[in-house]
């Protein structure tokens, strides 16, 4: 079983493992957890973990256990304030899902690897990177994945080919493995120019997505402008 604990907007992933009931995790998940959990660290083939670390993830996932007559807890979180979200997938379906958005997924089965993002060959608008992390249940069950946002989750539904919508490349945060997309211009010159929103991934329905409402390299580059470094004294942050 699971919850969330923490408001909206920043919370963490509480799990409770009975006996020999597994769970896989971001390398960097861990928060607290029962010492007597067992853990396994372990790469999952060096093709997969590659996929993963291209596609902004840890080389390494972390396996974690129950081993005792009742439950035991862990709680997983990311570094930055977010929402999380279950995910169900049916057998043998996946996710492909923007960097740094897997948490955790049960059972510990679920393969993780990275999918190649052909438009990120094009040098515009491609901030999702030229590999996104794929996220996949066995073939022989259905799974859960957890997914960490930075900013509100919302899910949204395009019910007909007549139904478009445009994300900003940051915003994106996943949809299902089948889901195609193409790049589309926003505004035009002048948008481009001072703006700063020139183009965007276009869905068409009907399909399902997920966005997050904020940026990390937006905030990262927001952080980046305020800062100077002096010799000596180190970087310092004025406003």
């Amino acid at each position: 079983s699971h919850e969330y604990i923490g408001s909206a907007g920043n919370k963490s992933l509480a799990l409770m493992l009975s006996k020999d009931a597994s769970v896989i995790a971001d390398g960097h998940a861990m928060a607290y957890m029962d010492a007597l959990l067992a853990i396994q660290t372990d790469l999952g083939g060096v093709g997969k973990a590659l996929g993963r670390w291209f596609g902004g993830e840890d080389l390494f996932l972390n396996k974690y256990t129950g081993t005792g007559a009742t439950q035991q807890r862990i709680v997983l979180s990311m570094p930055f304030p977010g929402d999380i979200i279950d995910v169900k997938l049916s057998a043998g379906k996946g996710l492909k899902v923007s960097r740094n958005a897997f948490l955790a997924a049960s059972p510990a089965s679920v393969d993780i690897t990275g999918k190649m993002n052909w438009r990120a060959l094009i040098p515009v608008g491609q901030d999702e990177g030229l590999v996104l992390t794929k996220v996949s249940a066995p073939p022989e069950s259905d799974a859960v994945v957890w997914l960490a946002s930075y900013g509100h989750i919302e899910k949204h539904t395009l019910k007909t080919k007549e139904e478009r919508m445009l994300v900003d490349n940051e915003n994106f945060l996943a949809c299902d493995v089948d889901v195609g997309y193409t790049i589309a211009s926003v505004g035009g010159l002048k948008s481009l120019v001072f703006g700063g929103e020139s183009f965007a991934m276009e869905f068409v329905g009907p399909c399902e997505l997920y966005t997050q409402t904020k940026g990390l390299k937006s905030f990262a580059a927001t952080l980046q402008s305020f800062m100077t470094v002096s010799e000596g004294s180190g970087i310092s942050i004025g406003f």
